[in-house]
């Protein structure tokens, strides 16, 4: 059985105004992520009679057999979500091949990465490049892009609403383990909430 306790935050106004930022930046976040799936969506599940034109497709490289996307030799469908970053490169990852049995590393192949991967280095990069990013905790990004990741799978696998945007978020995750707890008082308690500070909380009533 899990236990699930609800504490209210109690920040300072230099905090209130840090963590109001942090909503605005990851509601534009999960929005723009949101986007860029509902792009490929569209565009990858129309009927096969309508003209669709892409930017890119799977392929398959004959003569390394290298792997880009689900495909073959034979055919080149094109990938599935239809995230493509402007950097190619965040687009594949390395996966090992290795021996069933003695599980020797026998290859590394090239493939195209998840959704998810691809948004996740994309906001890495974002990081470097842009202020209102760069202020949030990389973590709490990274867990921004997981939740989108899970309304899809709810979607796609029991049968869910399709992922809304939002004009409001309220908000957001850190991973487990982040956030520490400094101080225990009688009526309140201190938490390390990284990128924030210590912020104090008490339970509700």
């Amino acid at each position: 059985m899990q236990v699930r306790w609800n504490f209210k935050l109690l920040p300072n106004q230099t905090q209130l105004c840090t963590l109001e930022d942090w909503l605005v930046t990851l509601r534009k976040h999960r929005n723009y992520a949101l986007r860029e799936r509902t792009t490929g969506f569209e565009s990858n599940n129309k009927d096969s009679d309508s003209l669709i034109i892409y930017t890119y497709g799977s392929y398959c490289d004959l003569e390394s057999r290298i792997e880009f996307g689900s495909c073959c030799p034979l055919t080149c469908p094109v990938l599935k979500h239809g995230v493509i970053p402007q950097n190619f490169e965040l687009a594949t990852k390395n996966t090992k091949v290795k021996d069933k049995e003695t599980k020797e590393v026998l290859d590394i192949v090239s493939k195209w990465d998840s959704a998810s991967g691809i948004q996740m280095k994309v906001t890495t990069e974002l990081r470097k490049s842009r202020d209102n990013f760069s202020i949030v905790n990389s973590a709490v990004l990274q867990t921004n892009v997981a939740r989108l990741d899970t309304a899809f799978s709810n979607f796609y696998k029991l049968g869910r609403g399709y992922p809304n945007f939002i004009r409001r978020l309220d908000s957001f995750e850190y991973k487990p383990g982040h956030v520490l707890l400094r101080h225990i008082r009688k009526n309140y308690a201190t938490a390390y909430l990284p990128g924030i500070g210590d912020v104090k909380f008490h339970a509700e009533p």
